[in-house]
This record gives structure tokens, sequence and C-alpha cells, in this order.
């Protein structure tokens, strides 16, 4: 099979960066064929990429993707101006792979099948009731880290650190430390759901988040936690985060 010329773009899946790639062609249906890398798809769920080459995939996975399964080569042209290759599977084949490691208990593998099978099912009825799709719409429905409904508590940090961290910096020390990685659109999400009054909110910021940000954050915490119980006061603090983090912290899992 000739390799296929396809242009490159990213999606966001929730806090997981992947690149795309399509040659603007159209199956028998009519349909976009849109593919990922295998090397891309690997990575998005912390798996060695060879997972995805066809003589180390998993035999259940193989019985999956069929007999005929097959990957296509392709190349594309970077920003830089060179051209790069990649190993082209298809959205079809793509899901079967993420639903595959969802089921050996991969973590990330299911908060993308949870991710895609939301947006398509609000798609799918949103077209049912001949709803007009605005451009976006699909990339809003699984980028939201902000949870419609509050989970159950649970305590990240002991009240010594809260008593610490907040006679250092005020109740800013959360914002500034801890959920700083939000943008403008969340924040405004969040206070509508959870809104302030009387100086209070009814439930903790954490218990918006997501599964994959909140999994994020605890790790981090730990970090900010440490930095705390550490440190001899409130310059100390500030020397040594920069120090470790360079900068104020930010959810960054870009693939």
């Amino acid at each position: 099979m000739d390799i296929l010329d396809v242009f490159q773009t990213t999606i966001k899946l929730g806090n997981i960066e992947i690149d795309a790639y399509t040659a603007h062609e159209k199956d028998s249906r009519g349909n976009w064929v849109n593919y990922l890398s295998g090397r891309g798809l690997a990575k998005s769920i912390e798996m060695d990429e060879s997972t995805t080459r066809g003589s180390q995939i998993p035999k259940k996975l193989k019985q999956s993707l069929g007999n005929d399964f097959t990957m296509r080569g392709g190349r594309y042209k970077m920003a830089s101006g060179g051209v790069s290759k990649v190993k082209l599977w298809t959205t079809t084949q793509t899901n079967k792979y993420y639903r595959y490691h969802e089921k050996q208990g991969n973590l990330l593998a299911e908060l993308i099948c949870d991710a895609l099978s939301d947006a398509a099912l609000d798609i799918i009825i949103n077209d049912a009731f001949e709803r007009p799709y605005v451009a976006g719409t699909a990339q809003n429905l699984v980028n939201s880290r902000i949870i419609d409904a509050p989970r159950v508590w649970e305590r990240l940090y002991s009240d010594a650190i809260h008593i610490t961290a907040v006679k250092w910096f005020g109740p800013n020390f959360y914002w500034d430390f801890c959920y700083c990685f939000l943008n403008a659109e969340e924040v405004c999400k969040l206070n509508l759901l959870n809104p302030i009054v009387n100086g209070e909110r009814d439930f903790r910021i954490h218990q918006y988040l997501d599964n994959a940000t909140r999994i994020e954050l605890e790790k981090h915490l730990i970090r900010v936690i440490n930095l705390v119980e550490s440190s001899t006061g409130k310059q100390d603090f500030l020397t040594r985060h920069q120090k470790l983090f360079g900068r104020f912290f930010q959810l960054d899992l870009a693939i």
C-alpha cells in the first residue's frame, strides 16, 4: 500500500493531547476518514509503543481488530519543514485499542473511553433533535475539567497544613499554588455550580474536578504539602517552590 500524505492537528481529551491525522478522504458511506498514529495512541495511555506494532499486539486485541487489520503508512510535513513518518490507525481501530486497555485496568484508557462515549451520545441525541452542530462542540464536551455535580468529599490535606498555608498566604494559597491551572471558563462554571455565599462554598473545589485532573492534583499536592511542612516560613517556601516548579504549577499532560 502506498504511503499516505496526511495533515496533522491536535485534539484534547480532558487533560490529554493527542495528534490526529487526515488525508481529507471519505469512505464508501461518505464519512471522513481520520487517524491517530500508533506512537501517539500508545503514549496517550502511557503504554509502550510496541503495543501498537503488528507482531507485538496482544492476542485478544488482535482478535478484536480482525484478521484484515493493517496499519497504513503515512507522512506529514512538520512546522519545521521536515517530513515525519507515522503508522496510522483508523478511529475504529483506535476505539478497540482503548477499550482493550480499559478492560486491562488502564485508568487513562478508561477516562478516554468515558469522554468519547459521553460526547458521542450527546452529539447523536442533538442530531436526533435536529439541533445544528457548531464547530468545537465535541471538544467542549470532552474538555471541561469541572464536572456537573460534586463527588463525595475526601480529605486531601491536614488541618495543620491548612492553618500554616493560610497564615502565610491567606485563602489565595489554594488558587495560587493548587488550582491556578483552571482557565477563566472553568472558574466561571465552578462559580455557577458552587457559588461563594457569605464567604464560603458549599463544597470544596476538588469535589468538582474530573477524575484525570483529580489524580494529577493529588500528585501535585503531595509535593506542595511537603514544601509547606519543610519550609521555615513564607519566603523560604516561595524560594523553594520557585526552584522546584520554576513557575506557578500548571496541570499539563501534553502528549
